[in-house]
């Protein structure tokens, strides 16, 4: 499962609008949209401390969006090298 369908998942649990986590996360609703979609992931610069309220908001445990991360990060890297 993608970090994408992962946060739409545990948003959706708990009755949440993309709007509602965008508030909470301090990200624009678009910034979620896009995140669900797999358009993209969280600036890189802040994407540990938005996986932090993330996983206090969707109630979440930090080890799951952690491994998202991981995968995320060996996907780019895949994608980068030669």
């Amino acid at each position: 499962m993608s970090l994408g369908m992962t946060i739409r998942d545990l948003r959706s649990k708990r009755n949440m609008s993309q709007a509602d986590l965008a508030e909470a996360l301090a990200v624009s609703r678009q910034s979620v949209s896009k995140w669900e979609t797999d358009s993209a992931v969280p600036d890189l610069d802040d994407f540990g401390d938005v996986m932090k309220r993330a996983s206090r908001i969707l109630e979440a445990g930090l080890g799951l969006l952690y491994r998202l991360e991981v995968t995320i990060a060996l996907n780019i890297l895949s994608i980068l090298q030669p």
